[in-house]
This record gives C-alpha cells, structure tokens and sequence, in this order.
C-alpha cells in the first residue's frame, strides 16, 4: 500500500493521481516512489555517517563471512595446537634421551669390604671405574690385607672412570726383588733391604756355585713384609778338597768350620746360627759370606779371616771391605794377603 506524503493517508491501488483526503498531487512522487521501492528491492543501500548512501548486503552473506572466519579461526588454532604438541613431544624425546645418556655414564660403586687390594682392583675395573689409591693401616681393625673401606662408599651411583680410594688392613706389602742371576750372598742382601727372609734350596747344576736359579714368588709379587722368599742355588761339592789353586770350602761340621764360624760370632757379638753364603780357605787365610739367621735384616755380610794357632781371627781389613759393601776381590786377598 501506498501513502501520501503529505498526510499520511493510506492511498488505494492502483494509485490516484491526486489525495482522496488532502487532494495532493501524486503522480510524480508515485513513481518517484515506485522507483526507489524498486532500486531498493534490488540493491539494498546504507547511508553513511557523512550521508553517503552505501550498497547494503543481504543477510546471508555475512552469516556466510562469519562463518567462513570462524572456520579459519578453527583451522588456525589447530595448526597451532598440533604444532606446538609436535614441539612438546619433541622436547620430551630430547628429554628422554639426555636422561638415558647420562644414566650410560654412570654406575654402582660394589662393595669389595673383605676383598684383597688386587680381588678388589679387578671388581672396580669391571665395574668400569679405576682404584687410585690404597691406604695401608696396621692399627685398623680387620684381617690383614683385607678392604676395611672404601671412598666413595658401596651403592653409590658414580661416573664411570671415576677413582676410587681403598683402606686395606695390616701394612703394606712390599714387592719381591729380582734374585735371578745373583749369588746367594747378593740374594739375600737384596731381600733383607726390603725386609723379606731368604730360604735356600740347593740344587744341582752346571752353573757357577751359589748362582740363584730360580724364586718363588715371582720378581714384582706383592707379599707382606718379614714374608720368606724360596730360592734354587746352584749347588757346589760338601766336601773339603782343594781346587787346583789350593782352596777348598771346609766340609761342614769339620773342626775348620767350626773355628771359623766361631771366630765370626765373636766378630760380630753373635750366639746364634749363620747362613753361609759362601766360605774359602787357601793356608792360613780365609773368606766368609754369612747372613744371621736370626736377624735376616742385618743382611749378608762378608768376612776376611786369618789362622791363629789352632783358631782363627776376623782380620781389620774386613772393616774396609764391608764398607765397600763388596766382596769380588776375595780371591785377589787370598792369593796376596
């Protein structure tokens, strides 16, 4: 239905020309009219803040933009949640295996408490870690030669490589010197210097008398101190009978011996038995090597001796002798004295 302009009046259709109620002419503002419903039916306009008419969209089409940005909205945030999961997980991973890294490079310190110090070396080198350091203390209570302790302590998780320190009871061993080669006098002295006993085995053989031929333990093995070391000498004759420069070695519980050994003891201002290295006699002069039994420290020593009537006497010049630590020269003192 169509209105006047002018006062409002519903007018009837078809339009009249002219207001039933006021009489105003309506032709031109009914097309006028007419042509805008049209203009607006097919292209709907806004106007502006400046009074600008605007071309209005339906309805529709904004639903349509709404939704349309929602959608990307939605795809956007899932890209970035999926992202940032990725991310989050990859994080983790990296995590995860940082941790099983480290976790490789350690391991559980054993307990060797009980062991011996090589028992315990090899346990700690399996375990992939390095003994640095053994501590010896005679006053700490446990079996002699045993781990009493150990730093760092059984069940701690260590780096692999890492050093330990191990407390073992008693003192400390010491090792075996190399007695092969050695006459049985310098076998000895060796052991007495780092505080071991001598026991000698005499053995038959081709080589030079008094030649060590064999140990047991072994040159290097680690014992306890005052420990007996078991050494084969070549074995020379028992008996009294010259060599072809004119001298023998006293049979041993002959007279000759016995005077000889006697005139040593006083020398020495010792009651007790002597291990005889080695013992010359050519005439009236004579060369001893002896080590005490009782005191094995003391070490070997060498002796000159000259006869005296029926005995004999240690003479002055084994003073220098012992000195020199050295007694090589004994046949040149024999043939010359």
């Amino acid at each position: 239905m169509q209105f006047c302009p002018d006062c409002g009046t519903g007018l009837p259709d078809p339009q009249p020309h002219f207001c039933p109620d006021c009489g105003a002419h309506l032709a031109d503002d009914a097309a006028s009219s007419a042509d805008e419903a049209e203009r607006t039916e097919s292209e709907p306009e806004s106007v502006d803040g400046q009074g600008t008419r605007a071309k209005r969209f339906p309805g529709w089409v904004w639903i349509g933009v709404a939704a349309l940005t929602l959608i990307l909205a939605g795809v956007g945030l899932f890209v970035w949640s999926a992202a940032g999961s990725a991310q989050r997980e990859a994080r983790a991973r990296a995590a995860q295996a940082s941790a099983k890294a480290a976790s490789a490079l350690l391991t559980t310190m054993p307990d060797v408490r009980g062991m011996t110090a090589l028992q315990a070396t090899g346990q700690m080198k399996s375990a992939g870690l390095a003994v640095g350091k053994v501590d010896y203390d005679a006053a700490v209570r446990g079996a002699p030669g045993a781990v009493v302790s150990q730093d760092p302590g059984a069940g701690t998780r260590v780096r692999k490589g890492a050093i330990v320190v191990l407390t073992v009871a008693g003192k400390q061993p010491v090792a075996v010197p190399k007695f092969l080669g050695l006459d049985r006098g310098g076998a000895q002295a060796a052991a007495a210097v780092v505080g071991l006993n001598v026991v000698v085995i005499e053995t038959s053989s081709k080589a030079k008398v008094g030649t060590v031929l064999s140990q047991q333990p072994a040159p290097g093995s680690s014992v306890p101190p005052g420990s007996s070391v078991n050494i084969n000498v070549a074995k020379g004759s028992s008996s009294s009978a010259s060599t072809s420069d004119g001298t023998h070695a006293p049979a041993k519980g002959s007279s000759e011996r016995t005077a000889i050994m006697d005139a040593c003891r006083i020398y020495f201002s010792y009651n007790g038995k002597f291990i005889v290295n080695e013992l010359k006699v050519r005439g009236t002069r004579a060369f001893a090597n002896l080590t005490p039994v009782d005191n094995p420290a003391y070490g070997s020593t060498g002796v000159y001796l000259l006869k005296n009537g029926s005995g004999w006497v240690v003479s002055t010049d084994s003073r220098t002798a012992a000195g020199q630590g050295t007694f090589v020269s004994e046949g040149d003192w024999l043939a010359n004295r």
